[in-house]
């Protein structure tokens, strides 16, 4: 038995048999509430970088408000987008037992099937991590029911394959890379896919993006930028970017980690950055994050192969609201 399947399985099953057939079939059923949706789409809730944070008491509710916010759009899939919790880099054991409580807390009872993506925050390299069997990325791999941080679902014509952004370079340090192993395994799912079927990825940190670009302090005096590992981009960019020439049927790329909403196309391939349902990490002076209120994305995946992406904030932010697509259901 492959490893994919065994992941898509334990997918499933944590998700709850009675929605397993929600994540493979677009149902008619889900058209009806929440927003028009076309025949035959695939709906996703991106639901990113939550933070909940044991003793902000808005960190629990907020989140929770938020995801029953995004489920009221009856998607057929939930991507997790990772950095559920606020920070293990630097946490202890016990402190980041008890983030992972909160996030178990909030997700409890949900029957739409999860897709959860690893983000550089929910890996634990803090005190006491090193020798200890739950240490980097496996307590996160643990909460989530995964065996490994990346694999593929099928959803109708669609193909959702969820990648693993984080490369731990110890200390806490981290880069956005795929390295050797998960670029081949990649490129073996792509090649393995009918070019019929359309392909969305899932990344925490972003292949591709925008923001580091509208960041004055990483431009240099000679006017050039310069973006350290991790900052918010893949450092394997090129790398991707040449491979994803081969599959011209993988149309978009989700991710979050940036806290922006950011939306661009490079070549064939639509590169959506989900923003953040915590958005500048519950600062409640300064909720929005560079003009980004906190919010989800709900992505309608359509048959021939676009999408359609509506950000949605569930909080006041001041003047820059209006930014978003709509305002949140009541």
């Amino acid at each position: 038995m492959s490893a994919d399947h065994t992941t898509r399985r334990r997918f499933i099953a944590g998700a709850g048999a009675a929605s397993a057939a929600l994540a493979l079939t677009p149902s008619g059923a889900l058209a009806h509430g929440g927003g028009p949706r076309r025949g035959g789409s695939i709906r996703l809730l991106h639901f990113t970088d939550a933070h909940v944070t044991p003793g902000v008491a808005r960190s629990e509710a907020l989140t929770k408000r938020a995801l029953q916010l995004g489920l009221a759009y009856r998607p057929d899939v939930v991507v997790q987008g990772g950095d559920a919790i606020m920070d293990a880099l630097y946490a202890s054991k016990a402190d980041t037992a008890a983030q992972w409580a909160v996030h178990q807390r909030i997700y409890k009872g949900i029957r739409t099937p999860v897709a959860h993506v690893i983000g550089n925050h929910d890996c634990w390299t803090g005190s006491g991590s090193s020798g200890d069997p739950l240490g980097g990325k496996a307590w996160a791999l643990r909460e989530y029911g995964l065996k490994s941080g990346w694999y593929a679902l099928k959803l109708g014509g669609w193909k959702l394959i969820v990648l693993d952004s984080i490369e731990l370079t110890g200390g806490g340090g981290y880069v956005g890379r795929l390295g050797d192993q998960q670029t081949a395994w990649l490129r073996a799912e792509l090649a393995a896919t009918p070019r019929w079927m359309h392909v969305v990825l899932a990344t925490h940190i972003p292949i591709q993006t925008a923001l580091p670009l509208t960041d004055a302090s990483l431009r240099q005096p000679d006017g050039s930028f310069r973006v350290p590992g991790g900052w918010g981009v893949h450092s394997d960019l090129p790398e991707i970017n040449e491979l994803l020439l081969d599959f011209p049927n993988v149309r978009l790329a989700l991710s979050g980690h940036n806290h922006v909403r950011d939306d661009i196309t490079y070549n064939t391939v639509r590169f959506a950055c989900g923003g953040a349902v915590s958005g500048n990490w519950w600062d409640e002076g300064d909720p929005g994050y560079r003009d980004t209120p906190p919010g989800i994305a709900i992505v309608d995946l359509q048959r021939d192969g676009t999408a359609e992406i509506g950000y949605f904030s569930y909080r006041e932010v001041g003047p820059r609201e209006p930014s978003a697509d709509g305002p949140a259901r009541p």
